[in-house]
């Protein structure tokens, strides 16, 4: 059964905030992050949601083991005078999407399970879609028209603040967050968690998805660097629909979040973009830890006025190809001592 909530009048302002997905602790961990570091910064924003009303996760990868839980009624705390939530059920999904053709195009080779993966990716593509389609909806019954979109996940813990402002960031999304090898059997892409910026910009990344799916794999065939691969994937069809299909100037900004399992392990996301970008928080306010390959930032896991609980992970090890442990020193390829820099040979499992 699927369910609209209420729908106030829309602000002034033209910004929205879209949540899409499933939410996995809400309550406890996910919406303080949301509270602290979206609807206050951006207090003008009118909000939509999509999610479904289900009570258990698919799949059993990336954290979970079936034993966690999922309270759909949580996501009822961004209810408020400017937004619309909707509840749709597993069974609607299903109706709507042909989730059997979809798992013909599971990726090979991947690291993905079949076929709960291909399934999860389709039910976030519809869910973003239809948030976009209840934003448009409420555009229409109002006559107006928000310039400025955020599309964000409903089981990622915000670390920092996310200001909405398409003056100077027209197409932001975050980095990958895990680091593709440079095989012809790997996968790479775009990290598809967040986007936010100009209306324009944000349309194809939110509905274009399920329409262009012929033309990426049209464009596979023709493309002699996928000779080894096949199939859909995420994070490289968002790159060929926003580099190929719909050209986007593009801004990757350094943006931390972590996802949450429905068991309430928090899943440490950021080590590589820690790595890789240099965390200045002090202008939020909020507290910030440095450490070797870990993100350390100040979280509101707790409570929304309040950033003092720290997302902490132990130091991720690093394995050569042989499987043995790497040392913390560094070599190019030649096999000399890379210097201070970042070196340019890293190989690293990919976490999806």
């Amino acid at each position: 059964m699927s369910g609209l909530l209420s729908l106030g009048q829309s602000s002034s302002e033209s910004c929205a905030l879209l949540f899409f997905g499933i939410g996995r602790k809400f309550k406890e961990k996910v919406y303080p992050s949301i509270m602290w570091n979206l609807l206050r910064p951006n207090p003008e924003c009118d909000v939509f949601v999509h999610t479904y009303n289900v009570t258990k996760v698919m799949g059993k990868r990336g954290g979970e083991d079936g034993t966690g839980s999922v309270n759909a009624s949580d996501i009822s705390l961004l209810q408020k005078n400017r937004s619309a939530i909707m509840f749709e059920s597993d069974k609607s999904f299903r109706h709507k999407r042909n989730v059997n053709y979809y798992r013909t195009l599971f990726p090979r080779p991947s690291r993905w399970d079949y076929p709960s993966s291909i399934d999860n990716m389709v039910r976030q593509w519809h869910s973003i879609e239809m948030v976009w389609a209840i934003m448009e909806t409420h555009e229409m019954s109002v006559q107006a028209r928000y310039t400025d979109v955020g599309l964000f996940r409903l089981d990622v813990v915000f670390t920092h603040p996310i200001i909405i402002d398409g003056a100077d960031e027209v197409a932001v999304i975050p980095p990958l967050m895990y680091e593709a090898t440079r095989s012809k059997t790997a996968w790479g892409g775009y990290n598809d968690r967040l986007f936010y910026g100009k209306r324009e910009y944000a349309k194809p990344w939110a509905t274009e998805r399920f329409n262009s799916v012929p033309s990426y794999l049209h464009w596979q065939k023709t493309n002699k660097h996928y000779d080894q691969r096949r199939g859909l994937h995420s994070e490289d069809f968002l790159r060929w629909l926003l580099v190929f299909h719909f050209p986007t100037p593009l801004k990757t900004k350094p943006l931390c979040f972590h996802r949450i399992r429905s068991t309430g392990m928090v899943m440490n996301d950021c080590h590589l973009i820690a790595a890789r970008f240099k965390f200045n928080e002090a202008k939020y306010g909020n507290k910030h830890t440095e450490a070797r390959g870990v993100a350390l930032i100040a979280s509101s896991v707790q409570h929304p006025t309040k950033i003092s609980d720290l997302v902490d992970f132990p130091p991720r090890r690093r394995y050569r190809q042989d499987g043995k442990e790497a040392s913390g020193v560094r070599h190019r390829r030649d096999g000399k001592e890379a210097s201070g820099m970042r070196g340019k040979v890293r190989q690293e499992s990919a976490q999806v």
